[in-house]
């Protein structure tokens, strides 16, 4: 669930990143993408914990903001 970002300029670029990449998941997301590009079920096992729902709306979250890109294949894998 993506949470409310504050309204008016960010004071610095902190700020603006931790309304981007704040919370629980999306850092650890992130970690483990920086290993390798990697598909859904690798990176929930990556990720210990996280949800497929919470996970799904995350990379959602984190695709919307340009921080990942996706990537679709025509092929089983």
């Amino acid at each position: 669930m993506r949470s409310v970002r504050r309204p008016g300029a960010y004071v610095c670029g902190i700020d603006a990143a931790m309304d981007v990449i704040g919370g629980k998941w999306k850092v650890l997301i992130l970690w483990a993408l920086d290993e390798k590009p990697c598909r859904f079920g690798e990176l929930r096992r990556a990720v210990p914990g996280v949800t497929e729902k919470v996970l799904s709306s995350h990379l959602k979250e984190l695709e919307d903001d340009g921080i990942v890109h996706r990537e679709e294949y025509a092929e089983v894998p």
